[in-house]
């Protein structure tokens, strides 16, 4: 699609940019995969490149793009999903060691 060099909708331009999640206002947060940060609509990147626009990661310096967030309550990123994997790793299989489970450790 050709935007002019100021997007007027950002929406559109985060539902359209965006094939790996839904947009359903400015204000649905992601997380970027590679520097840890959460973030809204509002502050996504917009930079023109050649004709068109990309999408960037907010923070300075991060080269992230959209295939590197999730959604902040994505199993494996929450706190709920991350103590569950600790509980399954620490699993003993039911014998008595239970002085040998690791604890979590946060990230």
């Amino acid at each position: 699609m050709n935007w002019l060099r100021q997007p007027t909708d950002r929406l559109e331009v985060l539902r359209t940019l965006d094939h790996f999640h839904d947009w359903r206002s400015l204000d649905d947060e992601r997380l970027c995969k590679m520097c840890g940060r959460t973030f809204s609509g509002h502050e996504v990147e917009i930079v023109p490149e050649g004709d068109g626009f990309k999408l960037s990661c907010p923070t300075r310096n991060c080269q992230s793009e959209v295939h590197h967030w999730i959604y902040p309550d994505h199993c494996l990123f929450s706190a709920a999903g991350y103590a569950d994997w600790w509980q399954a790793l620490s699993s003993n299989g039911g014998s008595d060691n239970a002085g040998s489970t690791p604890s979590p450790q946060p990230i």
